[in-house]
């Protein structure tokens, strides 16, 4: 008997929360603005075909061949999609969320940003930055013979992506770091296929970035995000509290400017009133031939 063939779509945004934005009408579509060249589309995207590389997780050459698509589905996508925490969360009843389902939210966000294929760009990006000397100052020793090593092992950066893929206990330690609080929306919230984003505080506050305190927000459902907030100095879990539509529509920029900056998103799904308004704001100017047409920036 032939060994069963992997399959080709490897969904580093699992489906079933692609699905908590789906069309009103058609929970196998979500309304999305995605790249063309140039151009960003206001069309509705199949769930199916959007937040997928072919073969991302798997490693095949002459010598060895391996893949983790079907463990990351059944040994980390369906015991969280299972969980009594997603429960709360596809139920729509955020509210109900407590400091018990923190942990599970913990993983679950560092889980989908590692195995984003933003992640495996920012590591091949800085596997030529570090022999760069005008970088010299922005790496570690420890760091340059991390990414030595790297080079000298075949397929080394895939294979440390797949580690960072297939891995939530390297983000144990650090759980004692976190605080979470549960935010509540008045407007459709965000997301894209880069779902967890870097809140830039240290921007807002014109103080100088600090990596031991940094703030990521990740929506779970339209209506409902988590903003998580690794810092030593405190441990803490906020209750659901709904926000200012001004805080929101902050948070909903970020996607854009996600989307306009970023070689790896390539879909940001929105269904909000302000999006032409933002689209405006960001320098997109509309196709007169196409009103769902958006010419970038030049």
């Amino acid at each position: 008997m032939s060994k069963p063939k992997d399959p080709r779509k490897h969904h580093y945004v699992p489906q079933f929360y692609l699905r908590n934005f789906c069309c009103h009408d058609d929970e196998n579509k979500v309304p999305s603005l995605s790249r063309h060249n140039h151009f960003l589309i206001k069309k509705r995207s199949s769930i199916g075909n959007i937040g997928y590389e072919d073969y991302l997780y798997k490693i095949s050459d002459k010598d060895i061949e391996f893949c983790i698509e079907k463990y990351l589905n059944t040994d980390i996508e369906t015991p969280f999609s299972q969980s009594e925490t997603w429960k709360k969360i596809s139920d729509n009843t955020p509210e109900l969320l407590t400091k018990n389902d923190k942990f599970i939210l913990y993983i679950f966000i560092r889980h989908l940003e590692s195995r984003n294929i933003e992640t495996l760009e920012f590591l091949k990006i800085e596997q030529q930055r570090v022999t760069d000397p005008k970088y010299i100052n922005e790496y570690s020793g420890s760091e340059r013979r991390m990414h030595a090593e790297l080079g000298f092992i075949p397929n080394g950066i895939a294979n440390f992506y797949l580690g960072m893929s297939g891995s939530v206990e390297q983000y144990f330690e650090a759980f004692e770091k976190v605080s979470i609080s549960i935010l509540g929306s008045k407007i459709p919230l965000r997301i894209s296929t880069n779902p967890v984003v870097n809140v830039p505080i240290s921007t807002f506050k014109n103080e100088i970035f600090d990596p031991n305190r940094t703030t990521k927000w990740f929506p779970m459902t339209p209506y409902a995000g988590v903003m998580l907030h690794m810092n030593p100095d405190y441990h803490d879990f906020s209750s659901y509290q709904v926000v200012e539509n001004n805080v929101i529509r902050t948070l909903n920029r970020l996607y854009l400017v996600q989307l306009l900056e970023s070689k790896t998103t390539r879909h940001m799904i929105a269904n909000d009133d302000y999006l032409e308004d933002d689209l405006k704001w960001a320098g997109l100017q509309i196709d007169y031939k196409n009103p769902r047409k958006f010419r970038f920036p030049t």
